[in-house]
């Protein structure tokens, strides 16, 4: 039988596990327009390990690239038995992607996205959902980097 006192003490467990997840996060994604949904999602929040800073006032992402990503995905799903679609396919820069950072000294959100954004305009709001941005201050912003076809030289 569980006391009240143990009880109690899984409550605020639980309590204390709901506020994290409830907060923004910096990270990196990929968006699929035939599911309007993202996917390959890495997020940070600030204390995580894989949270990274430029210093104090500076911009924080998370750790990850999206090439080591999609690299990790793609070789993990090759062997699959084929009844999942697997939307690793190709090259990680080929899909529509994009990282999020935040200003520390502005505290302001910055979406770093390509074009692709404006022919997709359902995945804003899918962003902005997934790294829980509603009542922070974001903006959208468009690089070549994020192009579709862009990225670091492999």
């Amino acid at each position: 039988m569980v006391t009240e006192d143990e009880l109690n003490e899984m409550m605020r467990l639980m309590t204390e596990s709901l506020d994290p997840k409830d907060k923004p996060c910096v990270g990196i994604f990929w968006y699929s327009p035939a599911r309007n949904e993202l996917f390959g999602v890495v997020k940070a929040k600030k204390g995580d390990k894989n949270y990274v800073s430029s210093g104090f006032g500076g911009m924080a992402t998370c750790r990850d690239l999206h090439k080591d990503v999609w690299k990790k995905e793609y070789n993990k799903n090759k062997f699959k038995d084929g009844s999942k679609i697997n939307l690793f396919i190709g090259d990680y820069k080929d899909k529509p992607r994009g990282r999020i950072f935040y200003s520390e000294s502005k505290n302001h959100y910055i979406i770093m996205v390509g074009s692709w954004v404006d022919e997709y305009e359902a995945a804003k709001q899918c962003i902005i959902d997934e790294f829980k941005l509603n009542g922070h201050c974001f903006e959208f912003v468009k690089n070549i980097h994020w192009e579709i076809g862009n990225g670091f030289g492999d």
